[in-house]
């Protein structure tokens, strides 16, 4: 089972704090030995690496997150299982910077003749995730529950303010492969435009919410807190002669904030923030639409999420099987949206016509921002993996620039 880098660190200063929870045989003084420090937004670096992957083995480390994490949330459910009736599996090459795992468990009856398996995903927040969460929730999952209670997510058993218990859906994330299915693609593509209609027609967590961008959006609260953890040294140079440093990605983020400010770009109170095909899933039997990921939904433009979707740095779908794919979510999307309103033809053509004013106006912002998460990684991340980090960002910075030269305002 591989763990995430960077999941081990906080992984480490809880088991420090819950001693009681762990063997001291497995986490001694020596692995508990400080090896990190703290940045200005309170997001745990690594300097230098740490001993912690020569010391614990991969089974010490599943025990350890099975009797920290996951017990507590099990009997949080009502799901009092003996340990040796759950199997852990990794999920997180589903993710980034959090660990995400299926959970089977085996609830054996009185004869033990029969047992029923459930199975359940567990997900174990970084303190980068944690950090960028809505600070508007009263707990975490909060948004989770809403938008279960609108048959949009999967249902939360169990929430802690590190990890969450969730059903697991059966089903698969989307890809481009199936929304550009010459068969059933464009009723995929409205479906998934009905149903983000749906959630951004939402009130979210706080019935009050300010639909403010400039006061409560998640995009500026996000890259506000991976700005504080990227290294101040950091230099990169994409291939279009551009060098970016923490200077010029501050500032980059300052005018691309007043342009869409100043434009009055339309914001919604509950954008999902990552509307990435991965997160978005389609239900093993009835094909209903799901999504998943909320850790940077809250008060957004709504243009943000209608960019990311159909974002892609292959292009390797003819623009006009991606214009007629585009236009069939975004119909959908405004007749859920716009209740009440004229839906003639005419009146559609024009609701179009805004809604990919918007997402052309935003995709740059969905590549900057990835660039902003994969530097912070390659701040908070293990020193081997800085390249890697550095070349996902630095092929986001690319994208960035050239989809930003072609913004019509």
């Amino acid at each position: 089972m591989a763990i995430h880098p960077v999941f081990l660190v906080s992984f480490v200063s809880l088991l420090a704090r819950r001693g009681d929870l762990v063997s001291t045989s497995v986490l001694d003084d020596t692995v508990l030995t400080p090896q990190t420090r703290t940045t200005s937004a309170g997001i745990r670096r690594r300097t230098p690496f740490s001993p912690l992957f020569s010391q614990l083995s991969q089974k010490q480390i599943a025990e350890n997150i099975q009797a920290s994490y996951l017990e507590p949330l099990l009997d949080q459910a009502g799901l009092n299982i003996k340990r040796d009736n759950i199997v852990v599996d990794n999920l997180s090459d589903l993710g980034f910077s959090n660990n995400v795992f299926r959970v089977e468990v085996n609830n054996h009856n009185d004869n033990h003749q029969q047992s029923k398996k459930k199975i359940l995903v567990a997900k174990i927040f970084s303190d980068l995730a944690k950090k960028r969460v809505d600070p508007n929730q009263n707990f975490m999952g909060e948004v989770d529950e809403l938008l279960h209670n609108e048959c949009l997510g999967p249902k939360v058993l169990a929430h802690t303010p590190d990890a969450l218990l969730m059903e697991y859906i059966d089903g698969h994330v989307l890809t481009e492969s199936i929304i550009f299915d010459p068969h059933n693609g464009l009723s995929i593509c409205s479906a998934v435009g009905d149903a983000l209609g749906r959630m951004h027609s939402l009130q979210g967590v706080h019935t009050d919410t300010d639909v403010q961008c400039t006061n409560n959006n998640m995009l500026w609260h996000a890259l506000d807190v991976m700005l504080s953890s990227i290294d101040e040294k950091f230099q990169l140079s994409t291939p279009s002669g551009d060098t970016w440093t923490l200077a010029k990605l501050q500032d980059t983020i300052g005018i691309c904030r007043d342009r869409l400010e100043g434009l009055k770009a339309p914001c919604v109170p509950v954008g999902h923030g990552d509307f990435k095909l991965s997160n978005v899933m389609m239900t093993g039997a009835t094909n209903e639409i799901r999504f998943i990921d909320f850790e940077l939904t809250g008060t957004h433009y709504r243009g943000y999420d209608l960019a990311k979707f159909f974002r892609s740095s292959t292009q390797s779908t003819s623009p006009d099987i991606r214009a007629r794919h585009q236009k069939a979510m975004w119909e959908s999307y405004h007749r859920r949206t716009g209740d009440g309103i004229d839906l003639s033809a005419s009146s559609l053509a024009e609701a179009v016509s805004q809604l990919e004013w918007e997402a052309q106006l935003l995709e740059p912002m969905t590549w900057l921002e990835a660039a902003a998460f994969f530097l912070s990684m390659a701040t908070l991340d293990d020193p081997s993996q800085k390249e890697k980090w550095n070349g996902l960002a630095q092929s986001r910075l690319l994208s960035f620039e050239t989809m930003n030269a072609n913004v019509k305002t």
